[in-house]
């Protein structure tokens, strides 16, 4: 291995260095083919500390592009890259799948909903992949799902019946196989939903008054619900703009004041008797599936009524919504009532 002139790095100090204003020009250096092969340790620690930085130099992404045909830097790379689908991102993977045919490489391609990725996602679920769950390839094999997938997907099933994502698979094979009939399914019906956009906003005005009695002094940079459809539990949530972080944080479990004003919305009253049908998405149950357009509806709202004039804002001021395990949606930026 060729020796570096360069300090290492730790995670640490790659923390403090992408947020510098010369972040680009500082580090670098780092990700150049010869600096990879002599220090391989500080690269990755910058890719990992570049990943959650929202707003950066554009010349990033051309320096990041090559390193995913690096084996030791490919996933975090990838994970620097940031679920991006540029055009020269989707094509840089691309590219290089057919040499490595790496399984992140063809599940963030899947997710991009290109279909490049289709024969490998299919060959990865028909051999088995140590590094990616079934879950995360159903997930992207939704997207793209083709004729093709009937077959592999049939296999799997007979191999695990009893696996915890048979359900999955079995929604992905009845799209394929109807596909494959030339009849694709109709879209799943969605329950009625609609009047949760107004119980909703009005949580929310409900939330930020009590905030403002109770916090009239502070500052607050982000607004969110913390929800769970299926369980009828939501929160609002607020984060402080003077804790460090705060402005890229995207966990609003971390958030200064996280569940300030729980509540509870009947949504099982809205689901018929019976059981409930089946989820049209990998990703989400049948509730979850149907209430993202409903938490998404109702941050715009608030974002435009005048919900937040009465608090102390930082802008831009971050609306939206998460559920357990993921990180916030954001679905509006606060615009002052006029």
């Amino acid at each position: 291995m060729a020796e570096s002139t360069l300090p290492p790095l730790s995670l640490q100090d790659a923390a403090r260095l992408v947020v510098e204003s010369k972040s680009y020009e500082i580090l670098a250096p780092y990700l150049t083919a010869a600096a990879v092969q002599a220090d391989p340790h500080s690269a990755n620690a910058i890719l990992l500390k570049l990943a959650p930085v929202k707003k950066r130099d554009s010349r990033w992404q051309a320096l990041l592009l090559p390193l995913l045909a690096d084996e030791s830097l490919r996933g975090t790379a990838l994970y620097a890259l940031g679920g991006s689908r540029s055009p020269e991102v989707l094509e840089a993977i691309a590219a290089q799948l057919p040499v490595s045919k790496t399984s992140s490489l063809a599940i963030a391609l899947g997710n991009a909903g290109d279909v490049r990725a289709l024969p490998y996602l299919l060959a990865l679920l028909t051999t088995g992949a140590a590094d990616a769950s079934p879950w995360a390839l159903f997930k992207a094999l939704e997207p793209i799902v083709a004729p093709a997938a009937v077959a592999p997907l049939m296999a799997w099933l007979e191999d695990n019946p009893s696996h915890p994502e048979a359900g999955n698979a079995r929604t992905i094979l009845r799209k394929a196989a109807a596909l494959a009939s030339g009849k694709p399914l109709p879209p799943t019906k969605a329950p009625n939903f609609e009047p949760f956009v107004a119980r909703l906003v009005a949580e929310g005005k409900k939330a930020a008054k009590a905030f403002v009695r109770a916090h009239p002094k502070a500052t607050v940079c982000a607004f969110a619900f913390d929800a769970s459809p299926y369980e009828e539990y939501f929160a609002a949530c607020l984060d402080s703009a003077e804790r460090p972080g705060a402005s890229e944080e995207t966990e609003i479990g971390r958030y200064q004041w996280h569940l300030f004003h729980e509540f509870e919305l009947p949504v099982h009253s809205k689901l018929g008797k019976g059981a409930i049908p089946p989820s049209p998405s990998v990703q989400d149950g049948y509730v979850e599936h149907f209430f993202r357009p409903i938490l998404r509806r109702a941050c715009e709202e608030l974002a435009q009524c005048g919900a937040f004039d009465g608090l102390r804002l930082q802008q831009p001021f971050r609306i939206g919504y998460a559920y357990p395990s993921e990180s916030r949606i954001d679905c509006a930026i606060w615009k002052p009532h006029s």
